[in-house]
């Protein structure tokens, strides 16, 4: 049984034991009644916090390609902020970057700025 299923079964146990109820009726009814609310609720939590976690898992673990607007400038696909390239995450929003082909990484130590060469 999946949970909607479980759900059901126990929102009709609510309504038997509600059916119970009366003024002079034994207390575990009610207590039956608050039980399987709580019972509920907690599912109800369970299934909100699975649905966050799989746009958690969406946002910052799945790859997504930012956005080449030429010229060495990349944007998050989801904030539009500049990102550096090669970075795995945007710094704004969090999400995972890929990067199609993956960025060559320069050597250390080399900025691609050297001296120039005396002319003879």
């Amino acid at each position: 049984m999946d949970y909607k299923g479980l759900i059901r079964q126990m929102e009709s146990l609510k309504r038997n034991s509600k059916s119970f109820i009366t003024e002079d009726s034994d207390p575990i009814w009610q207590a039956d009644v608050d039980a399987l609310d709580e019972a509920m609720d907690i599912i109800a939590d369970y299934e909100k916090v699975t649905e966050q976690l799989s746009q958690m898992i969406q946002k910052y673990e799945v790859e997504k390609d930012p956005i080449d607007r030429g010229m060495g400038v990349y944007q998050c696909p989801d904030c539009s902020c500049m990102v550096n390239l090669g970075h795995e995450h945007c710094r704004r929003c969090g999400r995972r970057l890929g990067w199609m082909p993956k960025p060559k990484a320069r050597p250390a130590g080399k900025t691609g700025k050297g001296k120039k060469k005396a002319r003879r």
